[in-house]
């Protein structure tokens, strides 16, 4: 009695799901007459269908959906699947035979297209399979030409190493003798220079004289210049008079005149950014004399930067903003020679020197000193937020919490009068720490703890206040 209860119960839930899916056709004015018609089945037998006494085969819920879709009232996926799967219980219930063969049919069609469709697929991939095989092998012997021809390669590049050690060698001698050569004929340019100044003087003297002794052979110049002085008196057809030193027009040598303007030394101490680049901006101008020399030029007197990572375009850029912009340098061993280049001594080069690390320091100075002031003030506002929990607190007694806020204070005292201390500027002799970094511990602590305090009470939260009290209670 009970299976074909079961099988009464499966086929009046597809009916119901059929009559639900035909109803808003129905009442739209269709009529079951016109699905018969569409489904190639009598009115009758629609009945049946709907009223359960028979179980609709699958093509009718196909034949039913493509109508309704003509109709402009598709079944919506759900419906089509929910029917799908009634019509398969109703059928499986009925224990039909013809039923049973026609499921055994349409489940050995669909696994011999599953048969079908995996063959196919196994096809594919062997011939995939075969194709990368022979790209492998392709694949293979390219790396094996690449492993050989870079076994090459790194021969090469290790002989040009050795060169360009040797080059580098061969410059930075080359180098050290143009700088002594440069020097000396600096040397000896001014030593010229004087000598020219003294025979000028000596020959206005001996006009003068000249002039005032009314004879031509008493104004023979004695010395003309250092280097001819002895063929003059070996020439001279007999010595001078003797002179009264006390009227005599002659004096005394000059002593050594200052060198001209445009060789005084330009590179000296510079305490601020803008006075070393203003410096760097002059000595520019001078090498170039009526014309400035250009970026691309100052980058060939910069040495050459490691084998692989050099780039003309880049030191053109670094040397326009170090000469042209007024970016402080940030590599002093580039400088340098540069500076010997545009021709700067040896003693300007040096004391430049030691206004790069002094300006250097000062700047390094600075940021330490802020990265100070806000760790300082963020360990303040840790305490007062710990300190804050624990006031919150109504487990803790009155004199608990007195004590905390007197340990918060004292704590954050001596915390930011420590860091006021490290960073604070000495009036009475030059530091390189600034003023503001010091002010701001002054300035924010009292509003870190104004805010740490109330932040808490206005918000009527103290999560984080009691997760930090904890951690410190662990510590």
């Amino acid at each position: 009695m009970g299976e074909p209860k079961a099988v009464g119960l499966a086929a009046a839930a597809y009916a119901a799901a059929l009559r639900a899916a035909v109803h808003g056709f129905t009442m739209q004015g269709g009529t079951q007459k016109e699905i018969a018609v569409a489904a190639h089945v009598a009115p009758a037998t629609l009945s049946r269908y709907l009223s359960g006494d028979r179980v609709a085969p699958p093509t009718f819920v196909a034949r039913l959906d493509s109508f309704l879709a003509e109709r402009g009232r598709p079944l919506d996926a759900g419906v089509r699947e929910r029917l799908d799967e009634l019509c398969a219980r109703a059928h499986e219930a009925s224990r039909s035979p013809a039923v049973q063969l026609v499921i055994l049919k349409q489940e050995l069609a669909r696994v011999q297209g599953e048969k079908q469709a995996g063959e196919a697929e196994l096809a594919a991939l062997k011939e995939h399979a075969d194709q990368l095989a022979g790209e492998l092998e392709q694949a293979l012997e390219q790396a094996r030409h690449a492993e050989t021809g870079l076994g090459v390669l790194e021969q090469r590049v290790t002989e040009q190493d050795k060169k360009l050690q040797d080059a580098q060698a061969y410059t930075r001698r080359l180098e050290a003798e143009l700088t002594a050569q440069h020097d000396q004929v600096v040397l000896v340019q001014r030593e010229v220079e004087v000598l020219r100044r003294q025979n000028k003087t000596l020959l206005d003297e001996s006009t003068a004289t000249t002039m005032s002794g009314g004879t031509l052979e008493g104004a023979v110049p004695a010395v003309s210049t250092q280097a001819t002085s002895g063929k003059a008196e070996r020439e001279a057809p007999a010595p001078l008079p003797p002179r009264d030193l006390s009227t005599s027009t002659f004096k005394p040598l000059m002593p050594t005149p200052a060198p001209p303007p445009e060789r005084r030394p330009l590179l000296g101490r510079a305490d601020t950014k803008e006075q070393f680049t203003g410096q760097l901006r002059a000595l520019r101008a001078r090498a170039g004399g009526k014309r400035v020399w250009p970026a691309e030029k100052l980058a060939g007197l910069s040495p050459s930067r490691p084998y692989g990572n050099s780039s003309t375009q880049e030191d053109t850029a670094l040397m326009d903003r170090w000469f042209a912009n007024g970016e402080f340098p940030h590599d002093w061993r580039r400088l340098r020679p540069v500076l010997r280049g545009l021709g700067a001594t040896s003693l300007e080069v040096k004391t430049f020197a030691a206004s790069y690390d002094r300006i250097g320091k000062g700047r390094t100075a600075r940021t330490s000193d802020v990265m100070t002031a806000v760790l300082v003030l963020a360990a303040m506002a840790v305490i007062y937020l710990g300190a804050t929990a624990v006031l919150q607190s109504d487990t803790e007694s009155g004199t608990s919490k007195t004590l905390t806020a007197l340990g918060a204070l004292l704590a954050s005292a001596i915390i930011g009068g420590t860091g006021a201390t490290l960073i604070a500027p000495n009036p009475d002799k030059p530091s390189p720490h600034a003023e503001w970094p010091y002010t701001l511990i002054f300035c924010c602590a009292p509003i870190t703890l104004i805010a740490s305090v109330i932040v808490p009470f206005a918000t009527g939260t103290d999560t984080w206040g009691h997760w930090i009290a904890d951690l410190l209670g662990l510590l």
